[in-house]
C-alpha cells in the first residue's frame, strides 16, 4: 500500500502532527520514508519466511531457571553490613514526608 497525499494527510490528522511544519523535511520526503518503512515491513512479513519455525524463546530457557530449594536466610548482621545507615536491627532512611501533613 503506497502512501499518497490522502493517506499522509489521514496519518497526520490521526497523530496530530503538522507535516508542513516538520523542519528539514518536505511532504515528499516524509512519504518516501514511510514508503521505505512499509516496503521493509512487507519484506519482513514475506511468505518466504513461513518455512521457519517460530521461536518460543530467544535463548536457552533452562539457563535462567534454577531449582527452588530452601536456603538459610541472611542474618541481621550480614544484611546490615553494607548499609550506609542502620541501627542494631533496621535500615535507616531519610524522612521523605513531613509529619505535619
Amino acid at each position: 500500500m503506497p502512501i499518497d497525499d490522502a493517506v499522509l494527510q489521514s496519518l497526520a490528522t490521526l497523530t496530530r502532527i503538522d507535516v508542513n511544519a516538520v523542519p528539514g523535511l518536505s511532504k515528499e520526503a516524509i512519504r518516501e520514508r514511510l514508503n521505505e518503512h512499509i516496503a521493509w515491513l512487507d519484506k519482513a512479513w514475506s511468505p518466504e519466511d513461513e518455512a521457519l519455525a517460530p521461536l518460543l524463546h530467544i535463548g536457552d530457557p533452562q539457563s535462567s531457571l534454577r531449582d527452588d530449594l530452601p536456603e538459610p536466610t541472611l542474618g541481621t548482621d550480614v544484611a546490615l553490613r553494607n548499609a550506609p545507615m542502620h541501627d542494631e536491627d533496621f535500615f535507616l532512611v531519610p524522612q521523605v514526608v513531613d509529619d505535619n501533613s
